[in-house]
């Protein structure tokens, strides 16, 4: 299946306040709710062939509001990253943040109809789900009547144990990197979400989390990995948000569990429901054949396209762009569990002045990721508009991305909403609009690849900053090239005798149209010398920051 993922930050895009303050609070500064999920935005996300729809923050975390008509306490100031909270140190497990519902007191019934609206709309609905740690103040008010809730039952003066819900630096009491901790005391210290096991972490540290204990023993790390109550525990999660009628999850940093926790409670749950899906945020590439054998769908394509892409917007590191054939090459046998993205909410907006600066260049970046990848892609909300993320909102200071840490806007979120975007953001969606339905088609999905860099080196250093490949499927063709430099292409192209072997392009001659409508029209001539190699030859212009599809159709004489 062709998964056409946006990720909708809803705290923050379908925020209707536009007038906003830094660090200001939720009734300063407003959030987006469910019910701005409607007809309009559904509208919006058909346009871009939008199938899937993850909806991130969803689930209660930690922050600093008060809500004491639904006995909901603040957490302490020391534990909270921003006026809001990572949406990624969970509170409850088993509840909705309430500044997501217009009635906070029946978020969970808002929840359910948007869900259903959606699924109505033939799109599916997945959350995240956050299983390596929680909040440091965790405390469930809405879990089942049965649930033992995480560290009640836990033996504290042991550092691991099977029976522990969490992992404990016995005598030793917590230091946050904060500059007042007058008031959470955590003694013993609990090990710090990210795998830190010191009662100090630092302030680049999931200080605000705590580690949860799936049977693996750091204090013994060659010994096997043991069922724990957390996994039975997480089982009920999971459980819990599939019977309130969700499609699936976006497992965040998969790679952390043990993949004898995944192949447990996978194969439960596919016993169960009805084909979820489950996306893996790894960052592994040795875990990739696990995760996928496990009953992972997804597999982030972070670590080879992504970063790829990346460094080669940011000039880091010479050719780096050639290493997606290698890539390709790796992941060849599961090429289809690949999610391709350039951007989420962990990274650089690609028209941020720290990555590509252009909303044009970061189109050409998507357009070649999209264009060599297979089934799977995903959009950040925003990035369809070039969304720049310069705003100064409060924790993350001016980084380049849209805080998940605060009570924000994104622009493009509240003009798309209020039909009032610029012309040049409304030109870029109309290229998205484009590209999303240009690669919805077997030729993309199904398609053979071939990459052609080596068969150009006569561009010498200009490789570093152009690709060039080949899909194939039935006797249908795409040539891509994708220029991310700011110097044209004005030269001759070629294809070798291998590709056209392996592609089953023919001798003659073909004419060469953009499906993308960023290149000029040409011609490729493939030439079957008795004494030479066949190879292809074409010419063309191709203007600076642009990726072009040309699709191939034989001149019949």
């Amino acid at each position: 299946m062709q998964n056409r993922i946006y990720q909708l930050f809803l705290r923050s895009f379908l925020n209707n306040n536009h007038n906003t303050k830094p660090n200001g609070s939720w009734a300063e500064n407003g959030s987006g709710t469910f019910s701005q999920i409607n007809q309009q935005f559904i509208d919006h996300l058909k346009s871009l062939q939008i199938n899937v729809l993850w909806v991130t923050g969803v689930i209660r975390h930690a922050s600093t509001e008060n809500w004491p008509n639904l006995g909901i306490k603040a957490s302490f100031p020391e534990l909270i990253k921003g006026k809001a909270g990572s949406p990624y140190a969970i509170s409850d497990y088993f509840d909705i943040n309430p500044y997501l519902a217009l009635n906070p007191e029946n978020r969970i019934s808002e929840f359910k109809s948007c869900v259903s609206l959606l699924k109505e709309n033939g799109i599916k609905v997945l959350i995240d789900f956050v299983p390596n740690h929680v909040s440091r103040d965790y405390k469930s008010q809405n879990a089942p009547f049965s649930f033992i809730d995480f560290g009640k039952n836990d033996d504290k003066n042991e550092a691991w144990s099977i029976n522990n819900d969490f992992y404990y630096l016995p005598g030793q009491a917590l230091t946050l990197p904060v500059e007042n901790q007058d008031n959470y005391k955590e003694f013993p210290a609990k090990a710090t979400g990210n795998n830190c096991f010191k009662p100090n972490p630092n302030a680049h540290d999931w200080y605000e989390t705590v580690k949860l204990n799936y049977g693996w023993n750091p204090f013994m790390p060659n010994s096997a990995v043991v069922q724990t109550p957390v996994w039975d525990k997480m089982l009920t999660v999971l459980e819990y948000w599939l019977n309130m009628g969700i499609d699936g999850f976006r497992c965040d940093m998969a790679d952390m569990i043990p993949i004898e926790f995944w192949y447990w409670v996978l194969d439960k749950i596919n016993l169960k429901y009805n084909n979820p899906i489950f996306i893996a945020e790894s960052y592994s590439k040795d875990n990739y054949s696990y995760l996928i054998d496990a009953g992972f769908n997804l597999l982030y394509d972070k670590v080879g396209a992504y970063n790829c892409i990346e460094s080669t917007l940011k000039l880091q590191h010479p050719y780096d762009l050639q290493r997606l054939n290698d890539h390709i090459s790796y992941t060849y046998d599961f090429q289809e569990q690949m999610l391709r993205f350039s951007e989420n909410h962990d990274e650089v907006r690609l028209a941020a002045s720290q990555l590509a600066s252009d909303s044009l260049k970061g189109f050409a970046a998507t357009a070649l990721l999209f264009g060599t990848g297979s089934e799977s892609v995903m959009l950040y909300n925003g990035q369809e508009f070039g969304e720049e993320a310069t705003e100064e909102t409060g924790y993350s200071g001016n980084d380049g991305k849209s805080t998940i840490y605060d009570f924000a806007i994104v622009p493009s979120g509240y003009r798309l909403m209020n039909n009032s975007l610029s012309g040049n953001e409304s030109l870029l969606y109309q290229k998205y609009c484009l590209l999303m339905q240009t690669i919805n088609s077997p030729l993309f999905a199904k398609s053979g690849f071939y990459g052609l860099g080596y068969c150009n080196a006569h561009l010498g250093d200009r490789l570093a900053l152009i690709f060039i490949w080949l899909r194939y499927f039935k006797n249908n063709y795409v040539l891509g090239i994708a220029n991310l430099s700011d110097a044209p292409i004005d030269d001759s192209l070629y294809l070798n005798a291998h590709s056209l072997q392996v592609s089953k392009i023919k001798k003659g001659e073909y004419s060469l149209t953009d499906l993308l409508q960023n290149g000029s029209p040409t011609k490729l001539e493939v030439f079957n010398n008795p004494n030479e190699d066949p190879y292809g030859k074409l010419s063309v212009y191709i203007a600076p920051e642009t990726t072009v599809y040309y699709q191939l159709s034989p001149n019949v004489e």
